[in-house]
C-alpha cells in the first residue's frame, strides 16, 4: 500500500488531522477561541480553495473522514449551531460553481457525471420530498435539518470535474489512508484512558465527543468502554475492500499490487475499531460484506476451493489477531478485578436486546403507520413520528418514554417516509448501476492499477463495501447521511474509472 503511496504525504496528513483535533478541544474547553478557529478554518478553506479547487475538496473528504457529524468546530449563529461541515461545503461548492460559470466550461462536463440518470432522479427524490413537506406544513426546521445532509449529493458535479485525474485520486487515497489510520489510533487511545483511568480530564474529553458528536462512550461490563463513533464506518469499509483485495489474490489471480506486508497491519487496525465500536449494525455490515466477497470469488474469478481455505484462513487471523490486540488493550498493565475477554464481550452484545434495540422494535409500527398515509408521494422532509423509546437520554426529558423525531433508525423506512416510492426506486436504481459497472469490471482483464492494485480487485473490494454500506443502512441511515453519501460518490466515481479502464485494456 504504501509503496504507491508517498509515506512522507501520509504522515504529513496524519500530523495534521492530530493538531486539528487537538485544536477542536481547545476550541471546545474555550469558546471564544473555538469560534475564532471555525472562522479561521473557513477562511483558509476558501484562500485555499480560490489556489485549487482539488485541495478544497480534498480538505472537504478529509473532514468527512474524520468528522463523524462535522462539528470539530462550530459556530452559534442566532441561536442555531453551524457545524464546520456545512461552512466547508458551502465555501467549496460556491468557489467551484463561481468558477465553472466564469470559465463556461460546460462542454462535454455532462459527459464526465458517471449515473446521471440516476443522480437525477435523486435530485428530483429530493425535489419531491422538499415539496411534499411545504404542501403538508412540515416544520420548517425540521426540514432543513433533516434535508441538509443529502446536501452532499450536489458534490458530485466538482469531483466529477476533478476527480477524474490520476494525481487527484492519489493524493485522496492518500489522506484516506492517514486519516482512516488516526481516526483507528485515536479510538484505541479513548478507550485505554478510559479503560484504565490514566486522564484527569476524561470527562472534558467525554463532554467534548459528545459535543461535537463524534461519537459515544458507553462504559459496559467492568471496566469496559464501548468507544463509538459514527464516522467507524469507513473503518468499515477500508475492511472490507481489503478484504476484497485478499479474497481476489486468493482465488489464483495475479497481483500487482506492492508493499503488501503492510495488509496485515492495516486488516488488523480496521477490524479491531469494528469489533471495539460495539455496533451491531456494522458486524451485519462486515457479514454481509463477507458472504459478497465470497460471491465474488465464486462467479467471478472462479477460485478453486483452496482459495476459500486460503480466503478464510486471512480472514480468521485478522479476526484472531484484532482480539488478542483488543484484550491486551483492556488488560495490560493489569487493572482491579477480573480479566475482560473481548470475545464473550462481543457474544453478548450480538445476543443482549438494550434499549437502543428496543427502542428501533417500538419505532416500527408508528413508522410503518406514517408511511401508509402517503406511499407513493412520501410524507416529506421533517416528517414527525412519535413512538415510545427506553434510551435513557430521553427518559431524562420525559419520564413516560413518549419521544417525538424526524430521524429514525430504519434507514430505507425513513427514505419511504419522507420521498415515497419514487424515493425508493431512486436509491435503488443508483446502487445497482454502481453493482452492475463493478461487476462487468470484474470479469475484464486489465493491466492498469487503482491506488496500486489490480483494477479487478479494486472493483471487487468496493463492490462488498457498498453491500455492506447497504446492510448497515438498513439499521442505521448511512446511505442518506454525508458519510455514506461520500462513500457513494466516491464509489460510483471510481466505478466509471474501473470500468472505463478495464474496456479500454481489453480493445
Amino acid at each position: 500500500m504504501f509503496g504507491f503511496f508517498k509515506k512522507h504525504q501520509i504522515l504529513t496528513f496524519f500530523l495534521s488531522f492530530f493538531a486539528l483535533e487537538i485544536l477542536s478541544f481547545f476550541g471546545f474547553l474555550y469558546p471564544p477561541a473555538g469560534a475564532a478557529l471555525f472562522w479561521i478554518a473557513a477562511a483558509s478553506v476558501l484562500i485555499v480553495s480560490l489556489w485549487r479547487i482539488e485541495y478544497g475538496l480534498l480538505i472537504v473528504l478529509a473532514e468527512l473522514l474524520i468528522g463523524s457529524k462535522g462539528y470539530l468546530f462550530a459556530l452559534d449563529f442566532g441561536g442555531t449551531t453551524v457545524s464546520i461541515r456545512l461552512a466547508l461545503f458551502l465555501v467549496v461548492m460556491g468557489v467551484w460553481l463561481a468558477g465553472f460559470i466564469i470559465k463556461k466550461q460546460y462542454r462535454g462536463f455532462w459527459t464526465r457525471i458517471p449515473f446521471l440518470g440516476w443522480y437525477a432522479l435523486i435530485f428530483a427524490a429530493l425535489g419531491l420530498g422538499s415539496a411534499q413537506a411545504l404542501i403538508l406544513g412540515n416544520n420548517f426546521s425540521n426540514l432543513f435539518f433533516d434535508l441538509n445532509g443529502y446536501l452532499y449529493f450536489a458534490l458530485l458535479f466538482p469531483l466529477a470535474d476533478v476527480f477524474g485525474r490520476a494525481d487527484a485520486r492519489k493524493r485522496l487515497g492518500e489522506i484516506a489512508v492517514a486519516a482512516i489510520t488516526w481516526v483507528s489510533i485515536k479510538t484505541f487511545l479513548v478507550f485505554f484512558v478510559f479503560a484504565h483511568g490514566l486522564w484527569l480530564y476524561m470527562p472534558s474529553v467525554y463532554t467534548w465527543i459528545r459535543t461535537t458528536g463524534v461519537g459515544e462512550i458507553v462504559k459496559m461490563d467492568g471496566n469496559f468502554y464501548r468507544v463509538f463513533f459514527q464516522g467507524h464506518v469507513y473503518q468499515l469499509i477500508a475492511l472490507i475492500i481489503l478484504l476484497g483485495i485478499a479474497g481476489y489474490a486468493a482465488s489464483g489471480q495475479r497481483q500487482q499490487a506492492r508493499g503488501q506486508k503492510f495488509f496485515w497491519f492495516f486488516s488488523i487496525l480496521m477490524m479491531s475499531v469494528v469489533l471495539l465500536s460495539f455496533s451491531r449494525s456494522f458486524w451485519v455490515g462486515m457479514a454481509v460484506g463477507i458472504i459478497a466477497l465470497l460471491g465474488i470469488m465464486r462467479y467471478r474469478f472462479s477460485a478453486p476451493l483452496y482459495g476459500y481455505v486460503k480466503f478464510f484462513g486471512i480472514a480468521g487471523g485478522v479476526a484472531g489477531a484484532s482480539i488478542i490486540f483488543l484484550f491486551a488493550l483492556m488488560n495490560v498493565p493489569p487493572t482491579k478485578g477480573d480479566l475482560l475477554s473481548p470475545a464473550s464481550l462481543i457474544s453478548e452484545r450480538a445476543t443482549t436486546q438494550e434499549a437502543a434495540g428496543q427502542s428501533r422494535l417500538e419505532l416500527l409500527k408508528p413508522l410503518w403507520s406514517g408511511i401508509l398515509k402517503h406511499p407513493f408521494l412520501g410524507s416529506g422532509f421533517g416528517s414527525t413520528v412519535t413512538y415510545h423509546t427506553k434510551d435513557p437520554r430521553a427518559l431524562q426529558s420525559n419520564p413516560s418514554g413518549e419521544y417525538t423525531t424526524f430521524a429514525f433508525e430504519w434507514g430505507y423506512l425513513d427514505i419511504w417516509y419522507k420521498m415515497g416510492l419514487f424515493g425508493l426506486i431512486a436509491f435503488g436504481g443508483l446502487l445497482g448501476s454502481i453493482y452492475w459497472s463493478l461487476w462487468q469490471a470484474m470479469r475484464k482483464t486489465s493491466e492498469n492499477t487503482l491506488f496500486g492494485f489490480d483494477d479487478r480487485a479494486m472493483a471487487a473490494g468496493f463492490f462488498a463495501s457498498i453491500t455492506a454500506l447497504a446492510a448497515v443502512h438498513f439499521f442505521t441511515p448511512y446511505i442518506t447521511h454525508p458519510l455514506g453519501i461520500g462513500f457513494i460518490l466516491v464509489s460510483s466515481l471510481f466505478a466509471a474509472i474501473i470500468n472505463k479502464s478495464t474496456a479500454n485494456s481489453k480493445s
